[in-house]
């Protein structure tokens, strides 16, 4: 469930690890269970992988925009 943090903020966490599987696709949802304008965002992402360049990570909104996080670096 989503906690305000220091300032006000909203913080989200997953519950649980998805598995990140050769060749396929893995997502994790998180749900903010009320309506909210996000104006800045700082995102965290703790990923354990053999091979980090193998990895693509976006960041999608509910309307479909999309911002990569990491692209196949490393």
């Amino acid at each position: 469930a989503p906690a305000r943090g220091a300032g006000g903020e909203l913080v989200v966490r997953a519950e649980q690890a998805a598995p990140i599987r050769d060749y396929q696709t893995a997502q994790q949802a998180l749900e903010v269970s009320h309506e909210c304008t996000i104006a800045r965002a700082e995102v965290e992402v703790d990923i354990r992988h053999s091979f980090i360049a193998d990895l693509r990570v976006v960041l999608r909104s509910p309307a479909g925009t999309e911002v990569t996080l990491h692209d196949h670096a490393g």
